[in-house]
Formats: C-alpha cells, sequence, structure tokens
C-alpha cells in the first residue's frame, strides 16, 4: 500500500452513502406528494408515442415516426411497451419494411395465433411484444438518423433497407443474419451496436 494511504473498509464506505440515499429517499417521497415524477401516471406522455397506444397507423411521415422512436425517452417508451401497442401499427411497421406482417411477427417470434386473436378482438399487444416491435422500429429510426447526419437523401428508404440488410448473413455476427436476433431484446441490442459500428466506420 502507498505510504500516506489508508484503506477504507466496506463498511465504511457503506456509512457514508447511507446519508445521501436517505436525502434521496425523502426527495423521491417529496415528489410523489407533490404529483410529480415518472412513476405517477402509466400512459406515455409523448404523443407520437401514445398515438401508438390507440392509433391505428403510424402518425405522420414514417421517416420522422422511426426517428422519432429511436430518438425517445426511455421513460416514454417504457410507458408504451407497459400501456401496449396496439396490433395495427405491426401491420404498418411490416407494410414500411416491404414484407408480410406474418414475416415480420415470426421474426419478433411472436406466435401467429396469438396476433390472430388479439386482431380479432381488437386487443393491444402485450408488453413483450410491444417492446420487441418498438425495438424494430428504433432500429429502422437509427438507420435513417445515420443517413440523415449525411445529409438530405429523400430516396432512401431506411426501413426496407434495413429488412434487406437483415436478411443476410454478418461477418460480425459470426455469419448469422440480423433478424435471427431480433426476437430478443438482447439481440437487438447487438443489432443496433453493429449499426453504431456501421456509422463509426469501423465496421462496412
Amino acid at each position: 500500500m502507498a505510504a500516506g494511504k489508508t484503506k477504507s473498509s466496506p463498511s465504511g464506505a457503506m456509512k457514508s452513502l447511507a446519508p445521501r440515499a436517505a436525502l434521496t429517499q425523502k426527495a423521491i417521497e417529496a415528489a410523489k406528494r407533490a404529483g410529480q415524477g415518472p412513476w405517477i401516471e402509466s400512459a406515455p406522455k409523448d404523443t407520437v408515442l401514445l398515438g401508438l397506444t390507440k392509433s391505428p397507423g403510424l402518425i405522420g411521415r414514417p421517416k420522422d415516426f422511426f426517428v422519432h422512436l429511436y430518438m425517445a425517452t426511455p421513460l416514454d417508451r417504457v410507458r408504451t411497451v407497459k400501456s401496449g401497442i396496439v396490433f395495427h401499427v405491426l401491420d404498418a411497421v411490416a407494410h414500411e419494411m416491404g414484407t408480410r406482417p406474418n414475416n415480420l411477427v415470426a421474426t419478433l417470434g411472436i406466435g401467429r395465433s396469438t396476433i390472430a386473436r388479439k386482431k380479432l378482438k381488437g386487443m393491444r399487444l402485450g408488453k413483450d411484444q410491444s417492446e420487441r416491435l418498438m425495438g424494430v422500429a428504433s432500429l429502422i429510426g437509427q438507420v435513417q438518423a445515420i443517413v440523415n447526419e449525411q445529409g438530405n437523401q429523400p430516396d432512401f428508404d431506411a426501413a426496407k433497407w434495413f429488412q434487406k440488410w437483415a436478411e443476410k448473413p454478418i461477418p460480425a455476427l459470426g455469419g448469422q443474419r440480423p433478424d435471427e436476433l431480433l426476437d430478443t431484446m438482447e439481440g437487438q441490442q447487438i443489432v443496433g451496436n453493429l449499426l453504431s459500428a456501421i456509422r463509426a466506420g469501423t465496421y462496412l
């Protein structure tokens, strides 16, 4: 051990954190009493994301819609997922990707019978299903955001590009196709990291 330094014990470190933890808890309780904080309202406050829980289709231009999902705050995304996305949004996203809804359902690992039942009854997607669908839409938004950084390219279709790109084996994924990873959030994170690498020029 270097001269002049003393080793602090774990118990000492915990004691030093205790006052700050108490202050944090008091702040949380005060915010709750004041009716503040994201835990008060479960419905999404973002108007675009709120539309996903009510509207039968995409809101505004698809390019802007996908980027909006990509840029949305984590709290708004969580609220939307917990509220449940209407199943019509899945049809709309599949249409923008240039694929059939059943193909997107299979990619996301959602049972066709489940979707058929929800469609018949006009139900929203479940939490896990909503999360996967929003994740894919956000990945498309990530692609569009990358393109937007490069300047105006009005003819570029991020949704259709992503669909075609995801169907091809990628060396960086050990020969797997990106669409094989889209049925889990961990897999979607891997795909998002790969898109970030493409943006940075570290993978082409």
